[in-house]
């Protein structure tokens, strides 16, 4: 997928995903790292209502690798404890394996 294609794709899945980011706009995706175990993009999300526009600054991963499954789910499972715990890392946000949105498994988290 080019960039086009996953910022419309990013699009519909944030919006039908989180409903407090109803009306939510994609901007600014760019490809900041790519690898075999995966592809990391940048991007804002812009939502709410057009007086009071918030900005949410999140990272989308998408695991392209051979065990993508398995490497996806221990690092989101990862995240999720480590931040839980006062870590310093990014809130991990939403991860799909099942039926991956990208063609492969996915994770969203906060920049």
């Amino acid at each position: 997928m080019d960039i086009p294609q996953i910022q419309e794709v990013l699009q519909a899945y944030c919006v039908s995903t989180f409903p407090e980011w109803a009306g939510g706009e994609v901007t600014d995706l760019r490809q900041i790292s790519t690898g075999w175990e995966s592809d990391v993009y940048a991007f804002d999300l812009l939502h709410g209502s057009p007086q009071a526009r918030a900005r949410e600054a999140l990272i989308l991963r998408i695991y392209p690798a051979q065990d993508a499954y398995e490497k996806a789910a221990r690092e989101f499972d990862a995240l999720v404890r480590l931040y839980r715990c006062g870590y310093p890392v990014p809130e991990a946000l939403a991860m799909e394996r099942e039926a991956p949105v990208f063609g492969q498994p996915f994770m969203l988290m906060r920049r």
